[in-house]
């Protein structure tokens, strides 16, 4: 008997289909997105459903140890690690980026790019106390209803769509909520109507490596809708992210631009009416196509060039190799002077040995020894800056040991639903068959130790 399943057998199937596409994906499952998934399955099998044990976790990945191989481990990595050594990374990324956009037709207006920005508005008065909590919402959530919104938008506003003067509905034939307009309780898993790649409408979105953009529901959501999902190198958002340098930037200079004006004209506080109306004219100011077209052309997001990146990252590399100027290298002492002085203390007194007085030579010994303890700490500043040096590239390049994962489709993000399928069936086939011939090898081995028994009686 024992206790009852947490997953059903399908229900688990989907859970390694997702583990392993992330793997593919360069973006390993957590522990958290494994058991977030678990607890969407569940509740969508029964909404009363209770989370799932602690547990659960151990004994799902004791149970499927087909998840062990190709694991890749993604390792974070500092800005400035980036930095010193992430050129090759971004010229094969930007490979990567054009490569897809080329196999996929997409054109600008396919191609979209997403960001976060912080706003943080308050309202002080008497008497109000404001309580801070870190489990309020979930991003993943958000995420997921911000993907349904971004998924009809990105529609409407695609040459291909309307040059093809296609609906959304009638295309996929249900919403962005996967419902019927016309009856909202019927649920479907994915779109009903499919159609052939050729006649595809693909639509590319260019992201970073927040919390919310690895959920299970997200990236599920996108691969149903044809969207296919770019995450950005870490810690390379300053570089490659066109809303930060195309929209935010500029947003923020007209919020610091408001403020001063409200200060000059003596106005110390703002009601309700003031902030949207300043917000408003904020935000329309800082979200114009130009600005939009102006990011991704400059960052090179489209048309697809590495050159403005590698440039920056070259330029930064050049910047903390010259740290001082050029012009004082030679108001700099000689590297050699330490050794050139115990050389000359060791000359003037091996030829002048008989000349000098005891007490003179005694001092020369001392200069030699107060020399040669000079000598050690020079050493051992080099020895740590090149160690400081190889640690930061070691560091850099930690993220890529393990065994490279192999994607199904030419991109390695290209993966649909049917290919997790035949690659989880690969799968259990390989671990049967090693399970079988486990079984063949102990069975031999438990045969022989007999036929040894019998011989030795």
């Amino acid at each position: 008997m024992g206790r009852p399943r947490m997953l059903i057998d399908v229900e688990e199937e989907a859970i390694v289909s997702f583990v392993i596409y992330k793997k593919k994906a360069g973006l390993p499952a957590s522990k958290g997105e494994i058991e977030e998934a678990a607890i969407t399955l569940r509740l969508r099998r029964s909404p009363d459903a209770k989370p799932v044990r602690k547990t659960w976790y151990s004994r799902f990945r004791d149970g499927h140890s087909e998840l062990d191989t190709a694991f890749l481990k993604a390792k974070e990595q500092s800005r400035v690690a980036y930095e010193e050594a992430g050129v090759e990374d971004t010229k094969q990324w930007f490979q990567q980026l054009a490569e897809v956009i080329t196999k996929l037709k997409a054109g600008a207006s396919e191609c979209w790019n997403a960001g976060q920005a912080g706003v943080r508005v308050e309202i002080l008065r008497e008497r109000v106390q404001y309580l801070i909590s870190d489990s309020a919402f979930s991003n993943g959530d958000i995420t997921l209803e911000w993907a349904k919104h971004f998924n009809r938008h990105s529609w409407e506003e695609s040459a291909t769509v309307q040059h093809r003067q296609l609906d959304f509905e009638e295309w996929f034939g249900c919403n962005e909520h996967l419902k019927k307009s016309n009856n909202p309780f019927r649920q479907y898993d994915e779109p009903p109507n499919k159609h052939e790649e050729k006649d595809l409408v693909w639509r590319l979105l260019v992201i970073d490596g927040f919390s919310g953009h690895g959920g299970f529901a997200f990236r599920e959501y996108c691969i149903k809708f044809n969207i296919l999902v770019a995450f950005l190198l870490p810690h390379s958002t300053h570089i490659l992210q066109s809303m930060d340098l195309g929209v935010f930037q500029p947003m923020e200079n007209v919020h610091q631009k408001k403020l001063r004006e409200a200060l000059r004209k003596g106005n110390l506080t703002f009601n309700r009416r003031d902030f949207a109306e300043a917000f408003q004219e904020i935000f329309n100011e800082g979200f114009t196509a130009a600005h939009i077209i102006s990011g991704f052309e400059k960052l090179g997001l489209f048309p697809p060039t590495a050159r403005r990146a590698v440039t920056y990252l070259l330029m930064k590399q050049l910047k903390s190799k010259q740290l001082v100027d050029p012009a004082y290298n030679s108001l700099l002492p000689p590297e050699t002077r330490f050794s050139a002085a115990s050389d000359t203390a060791r000359h003037v007194g091996e030829r002048y040995h008989g000349i000098f007085s005891s007490p003179t030579r005694q001092g020369l010994r001392h200069i030699r020894n107060i020399v040669n303890k000079a000598i050690l700490p020079e050493d051992v500043i080099t020895k740590y800056v090149d160690d400081r040096r190889t640690r930061v590239e070691k560091r850099h390049n930690q993220r890529k040991l393990g065994k490279r994962a192999k994607p199904v489709g030419d991109y390695i993000h290209n993966v649909c639903l049917q290919e997790l399928r035949n690659q989880q069936e690969e799968f259990i086939t390989e671990g049967r068959e090693k399970d079988r011939k486990s079984q063949i090898r102990s069975t031999r081995s438990i045969i022989l130790r007999e036929i040894e028994s019998l011989k030795e009686e």
